[in-house]
């Protein structure tokens, strides 16, 4: 908005005007640069056109929105006016208005008489319209918004804490899914905050240049009427987006608070389990200790029959050897044995079965020794 401006010159005489030029530089320096009364006259123009331009942000439902999903979407409208009163006539530009202006736009745009509506007759009608808009839907988002947190509540509010007594809420599914859901609506009261925050701050920047055009002395008693109307509207706007800032800002400290109470309980529920994880690995190591002396008494038990073995099998295979009656006492003295010679097919028939059997298991042992070798190395070196 602006308003022309006409400096003219109003001495004609050259001593009068060289008299007060002098005293304008004997004066000191802060006054050089601010003219004087006698010099110059100021004289303000009438205003001719203004223009003004803004972005608004509202809340609008979507039509598309799925069953289950937030129904509500934030928007942009760009609104764009140019008044010409030596002309007598309105420009705009309107992009993406809200549905509610659209449709008083389309009905009130001409009256049923044929004669103009306000939107024509009166260029502030327009940005009361656009601003009372906005805060309808705000409310209803919120309340959208608040109503899911106290969904959330409720399923929180009946968290189990104990690992055998917990309900279907409790999953690590569906706490995950809580979580992401507060922070979900939390990001969306801090985006209908920020909404909020820059409107406002809209608001008051067009009231400024308002205020301004308010006082300009060249304004007939219906444009003062106008402009005291709007700055009336604009302040009741104002407040009301006050109290939806006050009432976003009330249902994000909830879904904090709602956060952090859902944060205790799975603090609670994870030590539970790792007490319990505790105890079974107390438990698991008491059986470890008692199977390791069970298996130390059954390896005393083994070493004993080792030892048993290794005196008694010797024995026993002589003893058997002797009674298969290949080796006899020929003369007990001096003594001499004398082998039958069956002892020789007996000698040609278990020495090699004895040997490939040996082969056989050193073989064996070989082949799983490089084995283990193998899957060590393999696990060294993953794939």
């Amino acid at each position: 908005m602006f308003a022309k401006k006409v400096w003219s010159p109003c001495c004609t005489r050259d001593d009068v005007r060289n008299t007060q030029i002098a005293q304008i530089f004997t004066n000191p320096i802060e006054h050089l640069f601010s003219p004087s009364d006698g010099l110059f006259e100021i004289e303000v123009a009438e205003v001719t056109s203004q223009e003004c331009s803004y972005l608004l942000k509202y809340i609008e439902k979507r039509d598309d929105a799925r069953s289950g999903s937030n129904p509500w979407a934030i928007r942009h409208a760009l609104i764009y006016q140019k008044v010409s009163h030596k002309e007598s006539k309105l420009s705009h530009i309107l992009i993406r208005l809200p549905l509610a202006v659209k449709k008083i736009l389309g009905s009130n745009v001409l009256s049923g008489s044929g004669k103009y509506s306000s939107f024509i007759e009166d260029w502030t009608y327009l940005h009361i319209t656009c601003f009372r808009s906005v805060d309808h839907n705000l409310h209803l988002f919120i309340n959208y918004l608040d109503e899911e947190i106290d969904k959330l509540f409720k399923r929180v509010i009946m968290a189990g804490v104990e690992p055998g007594k917990l309900n279907e809420f409790d999953t690590l599914n569906s706490t995950t899914n809580d979580f992401k859901s507060l922070q979900y609506l939390s990001d969306q009261l801090r985006r209908v905050i920020n909404i909020i925050e820059l409107n406002t701050l809209t608001l008051e920047c067009f009231q400024k240049k308002v205020q301004d055009l308010e006082r300009l002395p060249f304004q007939t008693s219906s444009q003062a009427d106008s402009l005291a109307t709007l700055l009336k509207q604009l302040c009741n706007i104002q407040n009301e987006h006050q109290f939806s800032l006050l009432s976003a800002s009330t249902v994000l400290e909830r879904a904090k608070a709602i956060s952090d109470q859902l944060r205790d309980p799975v603090s609670m529920r994870n030590g539970e389990f790792n007490k319990t994880s505790t105890e079974m690995t107390s438990r698991n190591t008491s059986a470890i200790v008692h199977l390791s002396d069970k298996s130390s008494r059954e390896a005393r038990v083994v070493k004993t029959l080792t030892v048993l073995a290794m005196v008694f099998v010797p024995a026993a295979f002589t003893a058997d050897f002797i009674q298969m009656g290949f080796i006899t006492i020929k003369q007990e003295s001096p003594m001499k044995w004398s082998a039958d010679p069956d002892l020789k097919i007996y000698a040609i028939l278990a020495v090699p079965l004895i040997t490939i059997t040996m082969v056989i298991y050193i073989l064996m042992e070989f082949i799983q020794r490089a084995r283990e070798k193998e899957e060590k190395a393999n696990e060294q070196f993953p794939v």
